[in-house]
């Protein structure tokens, strides 16, 4: 946990001014970061940069970052946006950023949505001329079949939501709804703690690399002989037989396994002398809650 400013409606004031928490693609900053001129959040926090982004992406919690390696894999993947700030106020749909033609009418904003809801909204340090902005953890843009899609993400660590917490949730949610965008809320007990620390532990390898789909559907068709190896002993069969060098075995391995091609049970020892196995397509999506849409939302 870091330490240092506190929440002010100065300092809020000061990031949106910012337009902290808006933008799309490079232009788009977090509302919360991991800097030394921002408040401190619980857990490990980290700034995580990948090849094919122009920005670095600021994660609060460990808890984040593993569930952002789950919206990595989505199919369709354009974007996306961490702490992005939900508007008090009417305004445009947010997919207006990306398409002209979702800039009809406005939709209501989170203060709209609370007296709705009857739920009292936020406040900055109790301050009834100030909001406290609400911000969704992952947000992201998908585009499939030429049309575009979002995807709302909350995170919750481990253990009881407080009654509280659930009234702010559902201020997010009925927020999302309005704006006819899948909301999830994302808990530990919507995954494996085994599949999620294989993640971490091979992420380095092959998140968020450009990768040549021909050499990747070359390992897809590999996945029978594949199928019960050691992972040291699959890794020299894909080296050997696309003669590629050692890092790129490896970022074309991972790289098939994030992006589908290559469905390896995840619920295994991360060892390179466990064997893989071959999942079916619809097993191997299900160890992801964000792609099979599991949400321990509502509770």
């Amino acid at each position: 946990m870091r330490k240092g400013k506190v929440f002010t409606p100065a300092l809020i004031q000061k990031w949106l001014d910012e337009k902290r928490g808006s933008g799309v693609f490079e232009d788009f900053t977090a509302l919360h970061q991991v800097t030394r001129e921002d408040p401190g959040s619980k857990g490990l926090s980290r700034i995580q940069n990948v090849n094919n982004s122009a920005r670095p992406q600021h994660l609060l919690s460990d808890n984040e970052y593993g569930v952002y390696l789950f919206a990595r894999m989505i199919p369709g993947l354009i974007d996306l946006r961490e702490q992005f700030h939900l508007s008090q106020d009417d305004a445009k749909h947010e997919l207006a950023d990306y398409q002209i033609s979702h800039n009809m009418g406005d939709f209501p904003g989170t203060l709209a949505v609370a007296k709705e809801l009857g739920i009292k909204h936020s406040r900055i340090q109790n301050n009834a001329e100030a909001p406290w902005p609400f911000s969704t953890d992952l947000l992201l843009t998908l585009k499939l079949n030429n049309q575009f899609s979002l995807l709302a993400i909350s995170i919750k660590p481990k253990g009881k939501i407080s009654k509280r917490t659930q009234q702010l949730i559902a201020i997010e949610s009925m927020y999302w709804q309005k704006r006819n965008v899948q909301f999830l809320l994302i808990t530990p007990s919507t995954y494996m703690d085994s599949v999620i620390n294989n993640m971490k532990t091979y992420s380095a390898w092959g998140h968020g690399i450009e990768l040549d789909i021909g050499l990747l559907s070359q390992v897809e068709l590999m996945s029978k002989e594949l199928d019960g190896l050691p992972l040291f002993a699959a890794m020299k069969l894909v080296q050997d037989r696309l003669d590629l060098s050692y890092l790129n075995t490896q970022q074309v391995f991972w790289g098939s396994v994030w992006r589908g091609y290559l469905r390896i049970d995840l619920d295994r020892r991360a060892t390179s002398g466990t064997a893989i196995n071959i999942l079916s397509k619809e097993a191997f999506w299900i160890q992801n809650p964000i792609a099979s849409g599991r949400s321990a939302w509502p509770i």
